[in-house]
């Protein structure tokens, strides 16, 4: 294909939001590895949180990372829907993530995702996000918010009864700031965080925005740069 290729690098300033891919997964959990951190029982036990996805703020969970003493890049992140409560879902439209470090009852912005595809989905099944370059650190609080671009709203999947001791339900602003947990900090997320452990040299799956292209175009490649031998390069 003839045109521009661009390369950048992921670790981009929290203030620009980066592109993505959202993708419907179906109802069937997904499995997870060894480094993931996740959570998969779900339903409507909200703790007193407006738990959905067009909320000003948006639905999330926080977690923690393990002990890989040079970290873990995350390489997708899948959220539930919930099944319970839904309008206009079918209708495609886009999606934002964020990603954010937490600090007891604050979170502070990371990075934003914008998806570059739109999606319709059936309420209930998961949400698959990819073309994410975050690097954690070990033994960390981390979170995620999901929110619809669109109209319409759904409930996302989550349960009661502490069921992941690492983290929590929670609501956040856009741009970080004061966390809203639940009353009895005692319900999950229905999600899974696919976490690889940071190696030397260590490369992200290369995301292409858009996915086909027209010859003559431009494409942007996003190249997650984090940790290796220096030099690095593309």
């Amino acid at each position: 294909m003839s045109g521009t290729v661009s390369l950048i690098a992921a670790l981009a300033l929290a203030e620009a939001a980066q592109g993505a891919a959202i993708a419907d997964f179906g109802t069937t959990d997904p499995v997870p590895g060894a480094n993931d951190v996740s959570q998969f029982g779900s339903g409507n036990n909200s703790d007193g949180l407006n738990y959905y996805s067009d909320n000003g703020n948006s639905p999330g969970q926080t977690f923690t990372t393990g002990v890989n003493a040079s970290g873990y890049g995350l390489v997708s992140l899948y959220v539930k829907t919930g099944g319970y409560d839904a309008n206009n879902t079918g209708t495609a439209q886009t999606y934002t993530l964020s990603i954010y470090s937490v600090s007891g009852s604050t979170a502070t912005l990371l990075s934003t995702y914008i998806t570059d595809n739109v999606l319709g989905f059936t309420d209930g099944a998961w949400l698959k996000y990819t073309g994410i370059t975050n690097i954690f650190q070990p033994n960390t609080v981390y979170a995620y918010t999901h929110h619809r671009n669109g109209p319409g709203w759904d409930g996302m999947g989550c349960a009661t009864g502490n069921p992941y001791a690492g983290g929590e339900i929670c609501l956040i602003s856009a741009a970080g700031g004061a966390i809203s947990f639940g009353g009895t900090h005692n319900s999950d997320a229905a999600f899974m965080a696919n976490l690889s452990p940071i190696t030397d040299p260590f490369v992200f799956p290369t995301y292409i925005n858009k996915p086909s292209a027209v010859g003559g175009s431009s494409v942007v490649i996003s190249a997650g740069v984090s940790s290796g031998t220096h030099p690095i390069s593309y």
